[in-house]
């Protein structure tokens, strides 16, 4: 019986890629010169092995498969493959770079088939379904393989990033901390000027299953401080470091809820550097006690005062009660108190000043500060550094609030 159409495709086919076996590092060879040829920045002598091999391995894999019959799902690319494939990835071959090789190499592959059956398949009808099998073969080949290594080189990515991001931090954190640094080697490696002034920035995101992409805040942030080009460091999932090199900073504008900012005072060098970081998440602390109160953007420049009493917390909130009392009761009466105070000491305890700013008459503002007094235990006047220092920090910081007193006016 005389073989079927079928059988004598697969059978030529099979003859055709045998007669290519010893072919084969030559045709390598080829397509990576033809690579190179149209992807100049492969060239690097660094590229150069693992191209070699990731070609060897190719052709190898493609050849065998013609020879053995395989079918798509025989087509997966091996370890060898995945491996030197890899080796692209991690010395900095993009991904789109690394597939526009494999379809180039594809693309030689069919040339290549179609001069072989060209050359040795007498019969048109058999040439043109030995040359149809071919190339079947070659663009399934080509689909399996792509996806399958679009997964691993995600994955080489992520993981490449993830490292890469690891040894960032452990980098500013060492130049955060350590006496001796070679500020000029430290700033080329983090593509940022480590001599001039910086402020920086802390984000922190303080609703974690909030969907905000914090690197995006952060870029989004310093736009608003300054024009330098600035440096991130993305410390984990929920927090960021950014340093903005400029010497008159804007105070960065509102992020979205979930994310508290604290922001340093400018400074200069490698001192400036580490001081306005320090600031910055000493402004964020500061924010982090005061809750719900606190603004979205903290400046240290606000809180000095209050980073500087806030460390015992305990103490803190024992100093507010002692030396404020009822000023503290959660009313809008003891609020009204507490204010008018406050804008009196801005105004040098001048009562008429006070009347101006607050936008009342100045009876008012004398009569609620007799009701302070009262409850103060003390004129206004007596204790002012510690009661002025009291109302500041009680401003920026959550503090437990007493029972209401009575309000009377």
């Amino acid at each position: 019986m005389a073989p079927s159409k079928d059988e004598r495709v697969r059978h030529t086919t099979r003859q055709l890629a045998l007669g290519l076996l010893p072919d084969l590092p030559a045709i390598s060879d080829s397509i990576l010169s033809r690579i190179r040829e149209s992807m100049p920045e492969l060239g690097r002598p660094e590229v150069l092995e693992p191209g070699r091999a990731a070609c060897e391995a190719n052709c190898t894999a493609l050849l065998y498969g013609l020879v053995h019959g395989a079918t798509p799902s025989d087509l997966e690319p091996g370890a060898d493959v995945i491996e030197s494939t890899r080796a692209l990835v991690q010395h900095g071959v993009a991904h789109e770079a690394v597939i526009r090789t494999y379809h180039l190499g594809t693309s030689f592959w069919s040339d290549k088939w179609a001069y072989v059956v060209g050359q040795h398949c007498a019969d048109p009808t058999l040439a043109v379904a030995v040359l149809n099998h071919g190339v079947r073969f070659l663009l399934n080949w080509l689909e399996v393989v792509v996806a399958r290594l679009t997964a691993e080189l995600r994955d080489e990515t992520e993981r490449l990033a993830r490292e890469g991001s690891l040894a960032r931090v452990a980098f500013v954190r060492q130049l955060l901390d350590d006496d001796v640094v070679d500020i000029q080697s430290a700033g080329r490696r983090l593509g940022y000027d480590l001599t001039g002034p910086h402020t920086a920035l802390v984000l922190t995101q303080h609703e974690p299953t909030s969907h905000v992409h914090l690197e995006g805040v952060a870029h989004e942030l310093v736009r608003g401080v300054g024009t330098g080009r600035p440096l991130f460091v993305h410390v984990d999932a929920a927090t960021m470091w950014c340093w903005v090199p400029t010497p008159h900073p804007r105070k960065a504008r509102n992020p979205p809820s979930s994310v508290r900012v604290g922001q340093g005072e400018p400074a200069k060098g490698l001192a400036g550097f580490r001081r306005s970081h320090h600031e910055a998440g000493e402004a964020l602390r500061v924010a982090r006690l005061a809750g719900t109160s606190a603004d979205p953007v903290t400046r240290f420049g606000d809180v000095e005062l209050a980073t500087l009493c806030s460390r015992d917390v305990a103490a803190v909130h024992h100093f507010l009660e002692s030396k404020l009392g009822d000023l503290l009761s959660d009313t809008g009466h003891a609020r009204r108190l507490a204010e008018t105070l406050r804008v009196y000491y801005q105004c040098n305890s001048n009562a008429r000043a006070a009347a101006a700013k607050i936008g009342v008459h100045h009876n008012t503002v004398r009569y609620r500060l007799e009701r302070t007094a009262a409850l103060l235990g003390h004129p206004v006047n007596e204790e002012r550094l510690a009661t002025e220092l009291a109302l500041h920090l009680a401003a920026r910081l959550q503090v437990p609030l007493k029972s209401p007193v009575q309000d009377v006016q």
